[in-house]
């Protein structure tokens, strides 16, 4: 087998990663670059394209190749077709299989088995990989302290082959020592922040469940509504798991943006009826202000700015990465949010794997050889692995 990462080894997002045999060639992840530099992709020959999760920064260059077979869980699926939706993109060409957890299939000479696994994107697998007698881990991006932690840590030490001849890891966060914040520790901030009797506004991605939850969780146990828009209902009555919150919860209503509405209108009406029995209007909405919490992005300021009242003093949540909020583009949501004295506050955790716990996996997988992945702190891996070696290698 020939391991090549296309774009990865000294970069965050933007991943690809080919393994090829003589006949037989995959990607694994397409990703868009968190730089909008485009990938550039010299392949003549590609059976499948593998997609870990549903992050842009790992699927976002499909359409480089309109006609190969992409392999996916359901939802992953479900997700990137519910986001090139909102955001106006014409639905992928590209023949879907659908693959599930801890079930082997075979692509030409490779056999592909997935595993589930915790990461802030719903749907998240690694993969295992087998060909001419050898084997590769690919963990994808993920981490060990969502909802998910307990089983993740069980699949890998219970079910994963160990001595595998590859292990191609991600380190998006390898220069962090110390420990991260548990998602149910997230949601005990979240509890204590919610008992204030002022306005609580959150920005949270609608797809990172384990965050919408704990947000949901949070409210109930608060007395809060927690108040989506059209588009967070529609992400998660897409996902169909009855286990996870959607619009139909008793604490959850619907309140429809100015700009969202607008939008939704020109591709698909149905959208804007479907949650009308949920439906939050602006007057009532302002009535029970202080008893909501309202999941709002910076597209929703002419909405805060024009239809809310006594929004002053309010609390401002971040729940997304902090560069998020750092960036050009929240700028002028940034000067908004501090014009109302709102009181700004950072609860979140990361989507990413520490330190420790890649020390955890390579001393329970003990795999024959190292690739880092997915980080901008590559050479770090030397600590954490006695055989690590950079980019491409030959099995």
């Amino acid at each position: 087998m020939k391991v090549k990462i296309i774009r990865g080894t000294d970069e965050i997002g933007g991943t690809c990663l080919k393994i090829s045999t003589d006949k037989t060639a995959l990607l694994f992840d397409i990703g868009a670059s968190l730089t909008d530099e485009k990938l550039i992709l010299n392949e003549s020959k590609v059976d499948g394209v593998l997609i870990s999760h549903a992050h842009q920064d790992h699927y976002g260059e499909l359409d480089l190749l309109p006609d190969t077979t992409v392999y996916s869980g359901k939802d992953t699926e479900t997700l990137i077709d519910a986001t090139r939706l909102f955001t106006g993109k014409e639905p992928l060409k590209n023949t879907w299989e659908h693959f599930e957890n801890g079930k082997a299939f075979s692509i030409g000479d490779f056999e592909v088995t997935p595993y589930l696994i915790d990461h802030s994107a719903y749907d998240s697998y690694m993969f295992l990989i087998k060909a001419n007698g050898k084997s590769i881990l690919y963990t994808g991006d993920f981490r060990l302290c969502g909802r998910k932690a307990d089983f993740s840590r069980l699949q890998i030490d219970k079910k994963m082959p160990k001595e595998i001849d590859l292990l191609i890891c991600e380190g998006t966060t390898l220069t962090r020592d110390d420990a991260p914040e548990t998602e149910q520790e997230i949601e005990k901030r979240l509890v204590e922040a919610f008992k204030s009797d002022k306005p609580i506004f959150i920005n949270a991605s609608a797809q990172n469940v384990d965050r919408i939850v704990s947000i949901t969780r949070a409210s109930i146990k608060t007395g809060k509504t927690f108040v989506i828009d059209p588009y967070a209902a529609y992400v998660l009555s897409q996902l169909g798991n009855p286990k996870i919150p959607n619009a139909d919860f008793e604490c959850i209503k619907v309140f429809y943006p100015l700009s969202l509405s607008k939008r939704i209108a020109e591709f698909d009406k149905d959208i804007l009826y479907r949650y009308k029995n949920k439906k939050l209007g602006t007057d009532e909405l302002n009535e029970k202000l202080t008893s909501c919490v309202m999941l709002v992005r910076s597209s929703m300021q002419r909405d805060m700015t024009v239809r809310l009242k006594n929004i002053e003093g309010a609390i401002f949540i971040h729940s997304m990465w902090e560069g998020y909020w750092r960036d050009e583009k929240s700028e002028k949501f940034r000067e908004f949010i501090k014009s109302k004295n709102m009181e700004v506050m950072q609860i979140h955790t990361s989507g990413h794997v520490y330190k420790a716990d890649i020390k955890w996996l390579v001393d329970t997988i003990k795999p024959k050889v190292v690739m880092p992945i997915h980080t901008e702190s590559a050479k770090d891996f030397e600590s954490l692995a006695d055989n690590v070696v950079y980019a491409e290698i030959e099995l």
